[in-house]
């Protein structure tokens, strides 16, 4: 069986474009449900670290955690969103990734 070879710089690619047609099989509502889960996750942190009073010594591992949740946020919802739209829109390397790939089956497929 032919072994199908692609060059490395588009592995991250073709891992991105995978998951984005994947994940746009999800409902818009569940990806509501989704972050907003996430976002309470955050905001309950966020309300932790505000009712420590001032000078008390969690203040800054209190503050550390906030940081690193609110970024996660940013970060999880921005890496989906980007997948899925890769996966609708992807860039013209890519498209000519595939294009090729195509040909290369059709090829495979007339010497059966």
């Amino acid at each position: 069986m032919n072994e199908i070879i692609y060059p490395d710089e588009l592995e991250g690619k073709i891992d991105v474009y995978e998951r984005g047609r994947i994940l746009r099989t999800v409902p818009d509502q569940a990806w509501e449900i989704i972050f907003d889960t996430v976002h309470s996750y955050v905001d309950g942190i966020d309300q932790a670290h505000r009712a420590l009073a001032p000078g008390d010594p969690s203040v800054v591992a209190s503050h550390a955690g906030l940081s690193v949740m609110s970024q996660f946020e940013t970060f999880f919802k921005q890496d989906l969103e980007n997948a899925m739209e890769f996966a609708l829109h992807p860039d013209k390397e890519f498209t000519a990734y595939l294009s090729g790939f195509r040909d290369k089956l059709d090829v495979l497929k007339q010497q059966e």
